[in-house]
């Protein structure tokens, strides 16, 4: 598959979507049946209709910068340089989850009732109803958390490597994936089967749980800031270069002595990916903010969505039914995309 073309028609935003300017860098959407949460780095959370339209703002969520953010089925929760976890509600109601004043909450993720909060070199995991229930201790700083997909387990991404425990309990069989070098994100494979981070060198890493086998997926020519696995968890597209790089899960071995193969490129470096809910679809997002969609089987050309305004892409995301798709960038333009018409045809 190549690249978008001069004389590609308009973009999906001009016939299927709507715009939205914010002013701040964009961290996360979460949408909420036809309506959508942003957060922003300035500290609000805002309601968005899916036509753009501003339906709450919450100016001070945080009291300083938001620096993460989970999706959750009715809202999002939120985590800021203020030490706070927030829970927002699709309706703007906000619930202080937990807060530890001078600390700065780095990541977080959400499975159920469960929250997972990176502080410092601390993952707490908060329980709705219950509070704070257990502190996990890692050997550095943890960068990145994510909860294993039947939420038994999670993964924290620290300096040279990823420690798996279980979240019912800190001091069972807790084990420490070792890689040298800074792990910034993690992700599980749909069937538990790997451990896949991006590091602070243009790679990734991963390790296959079975026997601890390590595995290294390299040649970006720039940082890679984001992944996703697609509908069926056979591939797992990335950042990280001009074209969109696609790495194989479908086998036992996963991506272990194989390469990843390209499904499109853009017109700059892609900053951001995001794999449809239920259909073989990957959005991505530029350094300058183009958007387009392209077949994660690599056939056919991409669709763009928007050209962009020159600022990197920060935010890409699909609602649950994958009607709708947002993203924005880090100067706070916002794009809204309804695929209602597309989709009953």
């Amino acid at each position: 598959m190549t690249g978008l073309r001069k004389d590609e028609p308009a973009p999906l935003i001009d016939s299927m979507g709507a715009r939205a300017d914010l002013d701040a860098e964009i961290v996360a959407f979460a949408w909420v049946g036809d309506r959508v949460l942003v957060a922003t780095g300035d500290g609000a959370v805002r309601g968005l209709s899916a036509s753009g339209e501003a339906l709450w703002t919450h100016a001070e969520a945080h009291d300083g910068a938001i620096l993460c953010a989970a999706p959750l089925a009715d809202g999002l929760v939120t985590g800021g340089d203020d030490g706070a976890v927030n829970r927002i509600g699709a309706d703007g109601a906000i619930t202080q989850i937990l807060r530890e004043k001078g600390k700065w909450v780095q990541a977080v993720a959400r499975h159920g009732g469960a929250t997972l909060a990176a502080i410092g070199k601390d993952v707490v995991l908060h329980r709705d109803g219950a509070g704070i229930v257990h502190r996990f201790d890692h050997p550095a700083t943890v960068e990145a958390v994510a909860f294993e997909p039947n939420g038994r387990r999670f993964a924290a991404a620290h300096y040279n490597g990823v420690t798996l425990s279980w979240a019912s309990n800190p001091a069972s069989r807790r084990k420490t994936l070792t890689w040298t070098g800074a792990h910034l994100g993690v992700a599980w494979s749909k069937d538990a089967r790997f451990v896949v981070t991006y590091m602070q060198e243009n790679a990734l890493h991963g390790w296959r749980l079975q026997d601890g086998q390590h595995f290294r997926m390299t040649g970006y020519p720039a940082k890679i800031r984001s992944m996703a696995f697609d509908m069926t968890g056979d591939w797992l597209a990335t950042s990280g270069a001009l074209e969109v790089v696609c790495w194989p899960f479908r086998t036992q071995n996963g991506p272990i002595g194989q390469s990843g193969y390209v499904i499109g490129a853009l017109g700059a470096p892609v900053s951001a990916v995001a794999c449809h809910p239920s259909r073989p679809i990957c959005a991505a997002g530029s350094l300058e903010g183009e958007v387009a969609l392209m077949a994660v089987n690599g056939n056919g050309r991409p669709i763009l969505v928007d050209h962009g305004a020159g600022a990197r892409t920060t935010a890409l995301a699909w609602s649950e039914d994958g009607r709708f798709l947002a993203f924005g960038d880090e100067e706070g333009h916002v794009g809204l995309i309804d695929f209602a018409e597309a989709m009953a045809g």
